[in-house]
Parts: structure tokens; sequence; C-alpha cells
């Protein structure tokens, strides 16, 4: 849906070299009335990584310490393959490897026409 001469910007997922098997991470949120935790670490299979996020969250006056499990299967797209579907898409494209989030990058491209 992006017209001749349009913009487009994509922060892609991690590049396979890039990708930390094993990885343990935790994320918090805090405040009075609400405590959050997001624990996982890192899984890889083949060219996909997998991501099995455990919450943990408490509330004040809500139930009791809540726990899910939220999955995240994602594929591990090499950039210089990524770049090459878009140039056959109709773009010109680059890539900012700072981008937003370490090891991600930035996808910045122009339709032609």
């Amino acid at each position: 849906a992006v017209r001749p001469g349009g913009v487009l910007v994509i922060e892609p997922w991690l590049d396979p070299a890039a990708f930390m098997d094993g990885f343990p991470n935790m994320d918090t949120y805090t405040d009075d009335d609400l405590k959050l935790c997001r624990m996982v670490v890192s899984r890889r299979e083949g060219e996909l990584s997998v991501f099995d996020f455990h919450w943990l969250a408490a509330s004040r006056g809500g139930p009791p310490v809540e726990h899910f499990v939220d999955r995240h299967v994602l594929w591990l797209c090499p950039r210089e393959e990524m770049l090459e579907v878009f140039d056959a898409a109709g773009f010109e494209c680059r890539l900012e490897p700072d981008g937003l989030v370490r090891g991600r990058g930035l996808i910045v491209g122009r339709r032609r026409g």
C-alpha cells in the first residue's frame, strides 16, 4: 500500500548472527497499584527464534498473583535476504545498522516508480 515515491520504515527482527540462544532476560514494571514481571530464556529452533514469555502480574485489589505464558515464534531472516525481497518488490532500501534497538537495525526505503 506504499505509493511510488512513498517511504517505508521497518524495524526487522533479529539477524541470525545477532541471536543469542539460551539468553535469560527479565523485565519488570512497578507502581503503587501494579507489579509486572516478564521472564524468558531465548531458544533457537532452526531458522526460528522461540520465546515463551512467562508473566507474573499482581494488582491492588485484584486476584492473587496471576501467571501466564505468551509464546512468540519469529523467523531469523538474514538482512541480505530481506533487502533482496524489498528490492524485488520495487523498493530502494538501505539498512541503518544502529536502528532503534541494538542488534536489530532499521530498514529505510523508498518505492520506485
